[in-house]
């Protein structure tokens, strides 16, 4: 969450208007704080594991991957309810910057190897 208000912050102009940007700021707010640091660990468990399976090499149709790209996609539906361009915005971003002040661990690198992973979870689909 805060990664893609950071994001509609610095880039707003490239990839949210300032009504998409008041919604992530609203959903952000009405998060508790065990919820925040809930959202963080899982983050960087997330992120963890995702650089451990790149490392590995392992491929992007095997479970661990799998799995990961599942928890991606739940992630941003946790935005869906508000704005699907929002959710499209985020994708964008990550596939265009790499910028590791705003990326959040999530490089282009791991962004790449992810989104390999999401179009084998959709192949199978």
């Amino acid at each position: 969450m805060v990664a893609l208000i950071e994001m509609a912050q610095h880039h707003s102009q490239n990839y949210l208007t300032e009504e998409q940007i008041a919604q992530l700021k609203s959903l952000y707010s009405s998060f508790s704080i065990e919820q925040e640091i809930n959202l963080k660990k899982e983050w960087q468990n997330f992120i963890a594991r995702l650089a451990a399976c790149k490392k590995e090499n392992k491929p992007v149709d095997g479970d661990d991957i799998q799995e990961l790209a599942a928890y991606w996609q739940d992630f941003l539906k946790t935005f869906s309810d508000i704005d699907q361009d929002i959710v499209d915005a985020a994708h964008k971003f990550h596939a265009e910057n790499n910028d590791p002040h705003l990326n959040y661990g999530l490089t282009h690198e791991l962004y790449g190897y992810l989104s390999k992973a999401i179009e084998a979870m959709n192949d199978e689909c």
